[in-house]
Formats: C-alpha cells, sequence, structure tokens
C-alpha cells in the first residue's frame, strides 16, 4: 500500500499571513520609537529655548568701548544701539535704518516674553532700565556664570557657564536643568576668561540656536555680515573678539588646548591661520590672546572650529 503525505495545502500561506504580521509588528513598534523621540526631541527643545528666553531679562546690558574704535550701547533687551566713533556721544537705541556704518553688526532684537519660573527669585537683581546699570543677576541662579557671550545678528546670544569638567554642561541647561540642548560652556581646562586661548563650546543644534549657527561661517560672506563676537561681563566690561579664521577639525585637535608654551601657542596661531576655509586678511600678532568657539559637525566624528582674536591686542 503506497502513503502519499500531504503536503497540508493552505499552510504555505498561513506562514506568508504570520510573516506579514510580524513585519507589520516592527513598523508600528518602530513608527512608536521614532515618534516618541521625535517629542522627546521637541520637547527639550521648546523647554531649553523657554529657559534662555527667559534668562534674556538678565542680559548685562553695559555701555562698553569694544576696543576697535566704536562706543557701543547695549539697550535692555540686547539690541546694539548707534555705533558711532571719534568721541561723538552714543545714543542708547536701535540702530538708524539709514545708517552705513558696518564696522560693527546690528543686532537682533532680544525676545519679549522674559516670562519663566526658573528666574522667578525675588533675591535676583534685575538690570536697572533707567540708568543702563547691571548687577550681578545671574550668579545666583547659577555660581558657575562666567559671562555673556553674543554675535550679533545670530542665535549667539547667551549665558557661558564654567563647569568643574567638560561632560555636565553638555546634557544641563545653565539653570541645572537635565536637557540635551546643555549649554555655553567655558573649557574646563581654562582658568577664566582671561588666558591666553580660551575654548568655548556649545551643540550644533538642528535649529541653530546654541552653538547651531557656527556653520554658518563656512561662508565668507556670513562671516563679512557677522566678524566679531562681544564677551560681557557683569560689571558692565566688554572685551571685542574679532574672528579670523574657521575650519573643520578633530575632537582631540590641539586647538583644543588651554596651556602652550610660547613656542607652542605661535605654532597654533600658526596654524589656525593657515587652516582657515578663506582668507580674513587679519594678522593675529605674536602673544595675542585667542578665542575658540566651537560645535559638533559630521554625526559628531568632527568638529566645527571658529577662532577670533582679541581685539586691541
Amino acid at each position: 500500500m503506497a502513503f502519499v503525505l500531504d503536503p497540508g495545502g493552505p499552510a504555505p500561506k498561513r506562514r506568508f499571513a504570520r510573516w506579514k504580521i510580524f513585519v507589520a509588528g516592527i513598523l508600528i513598534v518602530g513608527a512608536c520609537v521614532g515618534g516618541w523621540r521625535y517629542y522627546e526631541y521637541r520637547h527639550e527643545y521648546t523647554i531649553a529655548d523657554k529657559e534662555y528666553e527667559a534668562l534674556q531679562a538678565f542680559k548685562p546690558v553695559p555701555k562698553h568701548e569694544t576696543g576697535d574704535g566704536h562706543d557701543v550701547v547695549l539697550t535692555p533687551g540686547g539690541d546694539v544701539g548707534t555705533v558711532v566713533q571719534d568721541g561723538d556721544v552714543p545714543v542708547a537705541g536701535p540702530p538708524d535704518a539709514a545708517s552705513t556704518d558696518t564696522d560693527v553688526p546690528d543686532a537682533g532684537g532680544g525676545p519679549e516674553d522674559t516670562g519663566g519660573a526658573q528666574v522667578e527669585d525675588p533675591s535676583v537683581t534685575v538690570p536697572d532700565t533707567q540708568t543702563g546699570t547691571e548687577q550681578p543677576a545671574l550668579v545666583p541662579l547659577n555660581g558657575s556664570y562666567v559671562c555673556w557671550i553674543e554675535i550679533p545678528g545670530t542665535e549667539v546670544d547667551y549665558p557661558v557657564a564654567h563647569g568643574d569638567d567638560d561632560e555636565y554642561y553638555l546634557t544641563h541647561t545653565f539653570n541645572g536643568t537635565y536637557n540635551k540642548c546643555g549649554s555655553i560652556f567655558l573649557a574646563a581646562g581654562n582658568s577664566g576668561m582671561s588666558d591666553q586661548h580660551v575654548v568655548v563650546y556649545g551643540h550644533n543644534m538642528l535649529n541653530g540656536s546654541m552653538f547651531g549657527g557656527l556653520k554658518l561661517y563656512r561662508e565668507q560672506e556670513y562671516w563679512e555680515e557677522h566678524p566679531y563676537v562681544y564677551i560681557t561681563y557683569a560689571d558692565g566690561s566688554v572685551e571685542t573678539y574679532r574672528i579670523f579664521s574657521c575650519y573643520l577639525t578633530d575632537p582631540n585637535d590641539a586647538v583644543y588646548g588651554t596651556s602652550f608654551t610660547a613656542d607652542e601657542y605661535k605654532a597654533l596661531v600658526s596654524d589656525m591661520i593657515g587652516r582657515a576655509l578663506y582668507n580674513t586678511n587679519i594678522a593675529v600678532p605674536d602673544g595675542a590672546q585667542t578665542l575658540t568657539l566651537s560645535t559638533c559637525a559630521n554625526d559628531n566624528t568632527k568638529r566645527f572650529a571658529v577662532n577670533a582674536i582679541r581685539v586691541g591686542d
């Protein structure tokens, strides 16, 4: 007697159906995870943006000598006021629209909404908008506050913190809140902003916040429109830096060092100039103080560095 095995008829269809269900399940789970990560990403951006908008209320409001031959008045809210030369008396307020002076670029207006629970500390002193004076209001909010950094006309307009390492402020805002947007911070290896070479870090955020706009310096036209970096301290004093070079580099590059011999520093400055993406025709005297702004690039495998010299050195 011969036996014939039944191939099972519809079994292959059943297996195919189960496979489709399995694949569909994976796609659904992937979509849910992706959706959650996108929500988390947007949520953290929103929280960080609101916090830094609120901190604008405590931004230093100095009248200062920039060191580049101009007097500049920073009005409450952060706008660069009238730019004058040759001993003229500056008048606080927005620049004259008819002005053709482009040596010091205009800054965008500061956010009007300065609300936020993080800065509602009654012990904190706010700027006196009548006299233009400023008390060290940010220190009670964060004892590691160093200064305020601004590149007029860009998104760079933040307080600078100084941690014990170069990790904490990668994931914490100025107020100490855990957030992947982090803070703008001075390298832990620096003792302060008076070091011969100062390094300041910030994330390359997709929405252009923090140091997300530094990559725009790849284009010479952008540098021509935004050549200056202003560092303002709680006492109202201001230091001006002029950008002279920018380039893509590695995370362990010598430009991130903070201690050099005289020969090493001379070689470093020469290297900065030689690696520039375009010629800025800015001379850097021996021993002049330099500032490096750095952000991540190329999926965090590279860094984009922007070098500036302190005006007056």
